[in-house]
């Protein structure tokens, strides 16, 4: 008797199957790395923009350079482009000058750059005006002369998006001090 060799027309179809189970899998897979790399640079710069903000909450002078007559008036962030957010302190000059008079905005002249935050995956950021936070109240404002203005009621958006059609995350910073 002669024994046949092969495959059956019931074992060709359960491995295909098989396959087109795990190929649908990977491609739906690979269509939500948008989203989640989004998320996960979202989380990222939000915990970023906390230490900043914990910085100014503690009166953190450690990497501060100050002089004889200087104090720290807090710590802000500043968009740079769409790949990288600064992060600044600022002083006031003398003890006698109140820090609410003085431009707390990241000028390259009287602000000391203290650290980036880069993204990455691909994810950008929208462009913003600096944030700063007063040491040691924590008072929030966006940045700018004389002591800058007050956070908008509905707080200030940071908008990170990747792809096309995008994907888009907001980090939203409120006048109280909640970074969400």
């Amino acid at each position: 008797m002669l024994e046949k060799k092969g495959f059956t027309l019931i074992e060709l179809l359960v491995v295909m199957a098989i396959i087109g189970v795990m190929a649908s899998v990977a491609t739906l897979n690979l269509g939500r790395n948008e989203d989640r790399d989004v998320k996960e640079e979202k989380n990222r710069l939000t915990s970023f923009l906390r230490e900043v903000q914990n910085k100014a909450l503690a009166g953190d002078t450690a990497g501060v350079t100050l002089g004889a007559n200087e104090r720290l008036c807090g710590y802000g962030f500043h968009w740079y482009d769409n790949k990288t957010v600064k992060s600044y302190y600022r002083v006031a000059t003398t003890l006698d000058t109140p820090c609410n008079t003085i431009t707390n905005s990241m000028d390259g002249v009287s602000s000391h750059q203290i650290g980036d935050f880069v993204l990455q995956k691909n994810v950008t950021v929208g462009s913003f005006g600096d944030i700063f936070f007063s040491a040691p109240s924590g008072e929030v404002r966006v940045a700018g002369g004389s002591g800058g203005s007050a956070i908008p009621p509905g707080g200030f958006p940071i908008v990170l998006s990747k792809g096309s059609p995008a994907v888009q995350e907001t980090i939203t910073i409120f006048g109280s001090g909640d970074i969400k």
